[in-house]
C-alpha cells in the first residue's frame, strides 16, 4: 500500500511541476506558436498524471527512493507486548506499520474522492443521455443540407441530432460520435459556423483528450494544479477550434462568427459536468476567444519548428521528472563477481546458536509446517547486522511476513536479512563485507528479536550453511 500511495503522490506532484513548467513556457511563446500548437502541449502532461510507468532513475524515483531509504516512513507497533523483547516471554503477534495503516487509511480516502468524481461526471452524462432519448430528433431537411454540405469529404461523419433540452451545441460519444444541436433561431451562416466548429472537434478527437481530462481529474481529485489544467486545457481547446474554424474567413464573417458566440453564451453553458464539448464558453471566457479569434495571424515554418521545439522539451521535462517506481530491483553490475563463501552476517566469537535450520520445520506462530528458506539466528534487539559479502543494497522495504528487510546482490547470489528492527541501507546503495545495513528486531512474523537470513543463486533458494565460513553451530 505505501508503495501504490507513494507512486500515486509522485505521479501527482511530478505532473503538477510539469503543468506548471508547461504554463510558463505557453506564456512566454504566446503569439509566437498558434493555437492549435499551445493546445497540444497540454497532452505530455496528461499522460504524464495518467502513466504510472517511466524511464528508471528519473528525478521523482530518486527524491522517493531516497526518502524512503532514509526512513522516512516510520513503522510503529500497534500493539506492543510486555516482555516481547524478553527470549523467555516471546510476543507472538506480528509487528504492523504504522506507514502501512497510514497508507491504507489515504488510500481509502483517496478512493473516496476517485469515486465522488467519477460519480459526478458519470451523473452528467447520464442527464444528458436520458434528455436526448426523450427528446433528441432529426434536424429539419434545410438544416440537414447544410450539414451535408460542411461536412463533405468527410469518412462517416457524426449523427446530426436537435434537441430542445439543450442549451448549447454539444459533441458527445467516444465511439459513436453525434452532433447536438439546440432548437435555436439561427441564420444559414450561423449554422455553418456552429457546424464547422463541431466538425473540428470531431477530425481531431478533442472528445477522447477531454476524457483523459476527466480521468486525471478523477485520479488527482486532491491536486488543484490538475483542476486547473483541466480548465486551461478546456479554453485552449475552443481556442484552438476558432483558429481552425475561421482561418479561412475574411474579417466581416469572422465578426459575425464573434456575435455567434455571444448569442450561444447567453443560452448557458451545456451543465454536464465536463463529458462533451460545447461551441459555448463560460462569459468571462469569451474575451480571450473573441480576441485570438479576430487577431489571429498566420504561422510560418519558424513557428512550427517553435513549437515543435515546446514539445519536444515538455516530453522531454516528463520523461525527466518520472514518478516512483517503487523499490529497487537493480541487478548488479557486470564487474561485480559472485562470491564462494560469506562472512556471518553477525559478529561471532568461533561459534553461533541458531534457532531454526534451512528446510521444513513447524512455524513457531502458525503452528503449522512450512519451508524455511533460510537460517534463524537469536540475538538481542539492536544487534548490528552486518553485510555477508561486497555486493548493492537490491531492495530495502517492509512486509507483513519479513518486517523489515534488506536484500544485497552479489553477482548471481542474493542474500536477504529479515525481521530487522531498523534499516540502515538504502536501495542502490554499494556495501562491503562486513558493513552495518541494520540492526536485529523482531518485526513481521516473528516470535522474538532474532534475524532470519537467506541465500539465493540465480534466484533459488539455498542453504546458507554451505555457503557461511566455517565455523562451530549450536541449534536450540
Amino acid at each position: 500500500m505505501v508503495d501504490g500511495l507513494l507512486r500515486l503522490l509522485s505521479l501527482s506532484l511530478s505532473g503538477a511541476l510539469l503543468t506548471g513548467g508547461t504554463a510558463l513556457l505557453a506564456r512566454l511563446l504566446r503569439g509566437r506558436i498558434s493555437r492549435t500548437a499551445a493546445y497540444y502541449l497540454w497532452l505530455p502532461v496528461l499522460m504524464r498524471l495518467l502513466c504510472p510507468w517511466g524511464l528508471s532513475h528519473t528525478l521523482m524515483d530518486r527524491a522517493v527512493s531516497s526518502a524512503v531509504g532514509e526512513g522516512i516512513a516510520v513503522s510503529v507497533s500497534l500493539a506492543p507486548e510486555e516482555g516481547a523483547d524478553d527470549p523467555e516471554h516471546p510476543s507472538i503477534l506480528p509487528e504492523v506499520s504504522g506507514g502501512e495503516t497510514a497508507a491504507g487509511a489515504a488510500l481509502y480516502l483517496w478512493g473516496a474522492g476517485f469515486a465522488a468524481v467519477a460519480v459526478w461526471q458519470g451523473t452528467g452524462y447520464f442527464c444528458l443521455c436520458r434528455r436526448l432519448r426523450a427528446d433528441g430528433h432529426r434536424p429539419e431537411p434545410e438544416l440537414a443540407g447544410l450539414y451535408v454540405r460542411a461536412s463533405a469529404g468527410a469518412r462517416r461523419p457524426p449523427e446530426l441530432l436537435q434537441s430542445a433540452a439543450i442549451p448549447v451545441p454539444l459533441v458527445v460519444g467516444l465511439l459513436r460520435p453525434r452532433i447536438l444541436l439546440p432548437e435555436r433561431e439561427l441564420s444559414p451562416e450561423q449554422w455553418e459556423g456552429v457546424l464547422t466548429h463541431e466538425l473540428v472537434h470531431w477530425r481531431r478527437h478533442d472528445l477522447w483528450i477531454k476524457w483523459l481530462a476527466v480521468l486525471a481529474r478523477a485520479v488527482h481529485w486532491f491536486n488543484p494544479a490538475v483542476w486547473w489544467l483541466v480548465c486551461r486545457l478546456e479554453q485552449d481547446c475552443e481556442l484552438s477550434c476558432d483558429e481552425q474554424t475561421v482561418r479561412r474567413w475574411d474579417s466581416p464573417r469572422r465578426a459575425r462568427y464573434g456575435e455567434l458566440l455571444l448569442i450561444l453564451a447567453a443560452g448557458g453553458d451545456s451543465g454536464f459536468g465536463g463529458v462533451s464539448l460545447s461551441l459555448s464558453s463560460p462569459k468571462q471566457r469569451l474575451k480571450e476567444r473573441l480576441i485570438c479569434m479576430m487577431t489571429q495571424k498566420r504561422y510560418g515554418r519558424p513557428a512550427a519548428l517553435l513549437a515543435a521545439s515546446a514539445g519536444l522539451a515538455v516530453v522531454l521535462s516528463s520523461a525527466a521528472l518520472g514518478a516512483y517506481a517503487g523499490p529497487a530491483h537493480q541487478t548488479a553490475p557486470a564487474s561485480e563477481e559472485t562470491p564462494e563463501a560469506l562472512s556471518w552476517p553477525l559478529e561471532t566469537d568461533g561459534s553461533v546458536t541458531l534457532s531454526a535450520l534451512y528446510g521444513s520445520r513447524v512455524h513457531p506462530a502458525t503452528g503449522k509446517t512450512t519451508s524455511h528458506s533460510g537460517i534463524d539466528i537469536p540475538r538481542d534487539a539492536g544487534t548490528p547486522v552486518l553485510a555477508a559479502a561486497d555486493g548493492t543494497v537490491e531492495e530495502a522495504g517492509f512486509d507483513a511476513e519479513d518486517g523489515r528487510y534488506v536484500v544485497l546482490r552479489h553477482g548471481s547470489l542474493t542474500t536477504k536479512y529479515c525481521h530487522l528492527q531498523e534499516v540502515d541501507a538504502a536501495g542502490g546503495e554499494q556495501v562491503q563485507t562486513g558493513d552495518a545495513i541494520g540492526r536485529v528486531g523482531s518485526t513481521g512474523q516473528s516470535t522474538g528479536p532474532h534475524l532470519h537470513f537467506e541465500v539465493a543463486l540465480d534466484g533459488a533458494a539455498q542453504d546458507p550453511l554451505s555457503y557461511l565460513e566455517h565455523t562451530g553451530t549450536d541449534v536450540l
